[in-house]
């Protein structure tokens, strides 16, 4: 069992290395990575989520990988009211004809239980009509 996880770890860290946006960097930053609902920085996302509820300016970086390891950014900055949020897919190489960043603005975020171990975060209000997924959490690392 423990070779089968070191195995993965091992894959999953040489994928990451590959991609442009540093996955340890990103950490150091104080960005929230999400790596297929494995959460790092969980605090810092907890703090906005804390300042947009008392409406507080405030602003994260959030970093999900796809399955073939390619970074999708969202920059979320909230002004004390809206949530205005960048999605930036220029990395992703399986994006599609859709295009490679976009702009949004949300009146807040929702947490969202599903069964006893996920929960996603999501940006509510959106000028598209529908929720946005930002975080699928699964396991908080740090």
């Amino acid at each position: 069992m423990n070779r089968l996880m070191y195995a993965m770890l091992l894959v999953m860290t040489v994928t990451l290395a590959a991609c442009s946006y540093d996955f340890e960097q990103g950490i150091e930053n104080g960005d929230v990575i999400n790596v297929h609902g494995d959460v790092y920085n969980v605090a810092v996302l907890q703090t906005f989520l804390t300042n947009v509820e008392g409406k507080t300016p405030d602003q994260v970086r959030i970093v999900e990988y796809t399955n073939e390891g390619d970074p999708l950014l969202y920059d979320l900055e909230y002004d004390g009211e809206k949530i205005k949020v960048e999605v930036d897919r220029s990395e992703d190489q399986y994006r599609g004809s859709g295009p490679v960043k976009a702009e949004m603005s949300c009146n807040g975020i929702i947490r969202e239980e599903r069964g006893n171990e996920e929960a996603f975060y999501l940006l509510s209000g959106c000028q598209s009509g529908a929720d946005v997924v930002i975080v699928k959490l699964r396991r908080m690392i740090n």
